[in-house]
């Protein structure tokens, strides 16, 4: 065989192995997923014209506490070895939300899209002042 071809091999391997020892553990995962869901809950106030002060950042500190409980019950992740997936579990349905490899997770931005339209419903269907 060729140089290349061998140095291809070599490669290969190389980055399988670092995959395999950078590859996200579930706590990552975990970590992840609470940073997204405070940027969502941070840019859904946004929308709605809350600024942070004093009562928000009150909130914030009682919803922190409530997103903590929600990732441990509702958040996993799936390892295969070179990389793995961060997985939401809500009412028995399983969704893949992050992928992580190389000792990064990402989470889809799918996620925000579909809790501020669930936020959304939400708010302008239980609240009075939205009904006509």
């Amino acid at each position: 065989m060729r140089k290349t071809t061998y140095f291809f091999i070599l490669t290969v391997i190389a980055l399988v192995l670092a995959a395999w020892v950078t590859n996200p553990d579930e706590q990552q995962h975990h970590e992840a997923a609470r940073i997204k869901l405070g940027e969502i809950v941070e840019n859904t106030m946004d929308d709605f014209g809350l600024k942070k002060n004093l009562l928000t950042d009150l909130g914030f500190d009682i919803g922190n506490k409530y997103i903590d409980s929600l990732l441990d019950d509702c958040i996993s992740a799936n390892n295969y070895l070179v990389c793995s997936t961060t997985v939401f579990t809500f009412n028995g349905q399983k969704y893949i939300i992050g992928f992580g490899a190389f000792g990064k997770v990402w989470i889809s931005d799918k996620v925000e899209e579909g809790l501020k339209k669930e936020i959304r419903n939400g708010i302008i269907k239980n609240n009075p002042l939205f009904s006509r």
